[in-house]
């Protein structure tokens, strides 16, 4: 690289962010706009809330835009999963939702697009839990065909907050054909309440001493029948070093006439893997609980399978016995997982499949609580043992303290934390949260960001983490280029991490993870730069986007006195989740 233009990159930016604007108005005015072929890209700014009133009379059309479920009643602190989902529709080529939500009684942890469409150009996926909005736009792009039919379009994660009634309300639907041709439809507005956590366990009071006994009665504890069930992990929490095994069980809160359970499950697979419980037996399976124990049950073929590739797990069983249905708290399953590699991952219920069922097959209400895992790499070079004097002394007791040494690695504060380079801007397309890095997206663009980080000389962990998208039009490959580089503070390139190009994954976010324990000891520049070729008068481009960056550095100390435990939470400004 010979060196930034910031003045003449910032104004090719500034052009072609107002051609984007007007296309993607354009398009979901429902005017076509096709462009040898595919759908051209566009910025999307924010788009006020309406009444859903304003959705009942698009009528016309035996499709239907709804929440599955579309009744939900949720502890406070409980979350799930709902899907958004589409029926009957006919050649469905793009769409966009507004879902409105109370933000003080729920809030989003989450939104992912669903299956049903090619995600070719995700135009928005960004939710607000303090406006309370979730905003979803996908358009599909040449050669993708049309879908008819049902599907899910996203499926987003609540999380309850409050009790109330979580007004979930359709606020804007865009449905359209390949020729930006307005669909009709009608939108079903779900029904989502929150009601105040009860404790699953209450006491009866203490009873009174009399005078010839000296013994206190025992106070006996009582179940209570009103408590939404939900499944929960135990531990919640697990830590692990690096290729040590750990459990967890699938539990579930006091339930009554319990008849049947099902449960889809996640995890970072590059984190942590399942043991197999039955090596006997083809596939990875988990340990079956005390569930339905002693009686009949039935369990699908694919009712027992985790997939260490994917990081997820299925999971689900039937009760056959009589008297119908079973009352109790039950250990669903057992996972044994082992640490692959140092970091973090949340262990999340998800999807509609995740339910409890009475003994007629009946959904009943229900939901979860996740749990995480974190990683460390505890490896250390022996040193040597001093020979010990006579006068016993204390050990000191060695603990691991862990910090994400990035400043703003989600972007959502403007500039804060980073140097930007040539027409970078922060109001990208998000991952999560309301922005990321924007590099490129127009001819000839020299971007970049960097932000100066530190490695203490005795880490034990030092590993970069962050998530990239790419989308671009260029039919030719490669032409445009996106590098992670190491520099010193002088600015010598130490190491190139990786180089991708417009011809590498699109479409979707990918997470990439370095271990930089080899610099320990110096402060060095992590940067991300973009260069693309210069106008090739067909007007295509590569956009690179740059997301939830985190350095996450461990170091052993000796346990911390008093003083040192007042002053930790200063220090260690954020744990990488």
């Amino acid at each position: 690289m010979n060196g930034w233009e910031p003045q003449r990159t910032i104004q090719l930016r500034s052009e072609h962010g107002r051609l984007r604007v007007l296309l993607l108005v354009a398009l979901f005015l429902g005017v076509a706009l096709v462009l040898s072929g595919a759908w051209v890209a566009a910025e999307v700014g924010p788009t006020s809330r309406r009444s859903a009133a304003s959705l009942s009379n698009v009528g016309g059309s035996g499709t239907q835009v709804g929440l599955d479920p579309s009744s939900a009643h949720l502890e406070v602190g409980a979350t799930q999963f709902v899907s958004v989902t589409i029926t009957g529709v006919t050649e469905l080529y793009g769409f966009e939702f507004d879902l409105g939500f109370d933000p003080a009684v729920i809030a989003v942890q989450e939104v992912e697009v669903g299956d049903f469409l090619s995600p070719d150009f995700v135009v928005a996926r960004t939710f607000d839990n303090t406006a309370g909005l979730v905003k979803v736009a996908i358009t599909q792009l040449s050669p993708s065909s049309p879908k008819t039919g049902d599907g899910i379009l996203a499926t987003i994660l609540l999380e309850a907050t409050a009790p109330g009634d979580a007004q979930v309300d359709f606020l804007n639907v865009q449905l359209s054909n390949s020729d930006a041709i307005s669909l009709g439809f009608v939108s079903v507005q779900p029904d989502i309440v929150v009601l105040q956590a009860s404790p699953t366990i209450t006491q009866t009071p203490t009873a009174t001493l009399t005078a010839t006994p000296t013994v206190t009665a025992t106070a006996t504890p009582t179940v209570n029948p009103n408590a939404t069930p939900y499944y929960y992990l135990e531990p919640s929490s697990l830590s692990l070093d690096v290729g040590q095994t750990g459990q967890m069980q699938i539990r579930t809160s006091y339930v009554q006439g319990l008849g049947g359970v099902g449960l889809s499950m996640r995890w970072n697979p590059s984190k942590v893997q399942v043991v197999d419980a039955q090596p006997e037996t083809p596939g990875v399976q988990v340990a079956p609980g005390d569930l339905f124990e002693g009686h009949n049950v039935l369990q699908p073929t694919n009712g027992n399978i985790a997939d260490n590739a994917a990081g997820t797990l299925s999971y689900a069983i039937v009760y056959l016995g009589d008297p119908p249905g079973v009352d109790g708290e039950w250990t669903v399953a057992t996972i044994t997982f082992t640490a692959m590699s140092a970091g973090s991952t949340i262990v999340e219920f998800y999807g509609p499949d995740t339910l409890m069922t009475d003994a007629d097959g009946l959904s009943l209400p229900s939901g979860w609580v996740n749990g995480q895992i974190q990683i460390i790499d505890t490896q250390l070079t022996p040193t040597a043992t001093p020979t010990p004097d006579l006068t016993p002394t204390a050990t000191p007791t060695p603990v691991v303290l862990c910090y994400n040494s990035i400043q703003n690695g989600g972007f959502e504060q403007e500039g804060d934390g980073w140097v930007r380079l040539g027409g970078t801007t922060f109001d990208g397309i998000p991952r999560c949260g309301a922005r990321s890095a924007w590099l490129g997206g127009y001819a000839g663009a020299v971007d970049g960001i960097y932000q100066t980080v530190t490695i203490p000389a005795d880490a034990i962990m030092a590993t970069l983490e962050y998530w990239w998208y790419l989308y671009t039009t260029k039919a030719v490959h490669p032409n445009d280029y996106f590098y992670t580089r190491i520099y010193d503070t002088s600015g010598v390139l130490l190491e190139e991490l990786a180089t991708r190009t417009d011809g590498s994954t699109a479409g979707d976010w990918q997470e990439a993870s370095y271990d930089l324990l080899a610099y320990a000891g110096q402060t060095i520049r992590v940067h991300f730069l973009v260069e693309t070729q210069p106008d090739t008068c067909d007007g295509s481009f590569t956009s690179f986007y740059v997301d939830d960056v985190t350095f996450q550095v461990c170091v052993i100390e000796e346990e911390p006195t008093l003083a040192d435990a007042l002053f930790l939470p200063l220090v260690m400004d954020e744990y990488v989740k």
